[in-house]
């Protein structure tokens, strides 16, 4: 794992939480350097309350890449407010390997109940149920990651966001982690 990964994305979310506001950074960047890959993005999650404020803090450009939310009809989710993927601040970057940083307001989330096992607990693939916060001051690691991380499989645990939707996102993983897909049966009938 690249510590200095970790330590750059535990400085961003010191500086958020200065300004008022918790985040935590879940999933792809998370994934990436614990396994050594390069990274495209760091996916940081805030209140649904707060994503304006975070998104004004976090940069003064209008350079967004992708804008979504509630009323996007192509794009509903049932935890996600909005999302919109930007560059960063230059000042804010320090030594984190991107600039790209896609902001996740959630719906359900205040600053109270805003951590990692609550965010992951609804991904949907194993390898990406890890997370960065800095109440914990570390990576907090789930079992399922580690569990397709060693047995180098990726691991479909649950399909509520459409079949479509999450082939797609286990095909883009593929391209950096090409590994088979693992559907555990759902019951024990279901094995026999």
């Amino acid at each position: 794992m690249d510590q200095a990964r970790v330590t750059s994305a535990l400085a961003l979310l010191k500086k958020i939480n200065q300004e008022g506001y918790k985040s935590v950074i879940c999933g792809g960047y998370v994934r990436d350097t614990i396994c050594d890959k390069p990274i495209r993005d760091i996916d940081l999650y805030v209140s649904g309350g707060d994503f304006r404020r975070v998104r004004e803090f976090l940069t003064d450009e209008d350079c967004n890449a992708v804008s979504f939310d509630d009323s996007t009809p192509e794009y509903r989710h049932q935890s996600i407010t909005r999302q919109e993927e930007f560059c960063m601040r230059p000042e804010l970057q320090d030594d984190l390997p991107t600039d790209i940083v896609n902001l996740i307001g959630l719906h359900d989330h205040d600053d109270q109940d805003l951590n990692v096992k609550s965010i992951i607990s609804r991904f949907n693939l194993g390898i990406c149920k890890a997370g960065i916060e800095l109440s914990a001051g570390r990576c907090v690691i789930e079992y399922e990651f580690r569990r397709d991380y060693k047995d180098k499989q990726i691991t479909l645990y649950r399909t509520d966001w459409g079949y479509e939707a999450t082939m797609k996102q286990f095909i883009k993983l593929q391209a950096k982690y090409p590994w088979p897909l693992r559907i555990p049966p759902k019951t024990e009938e279901d094995v026999f």
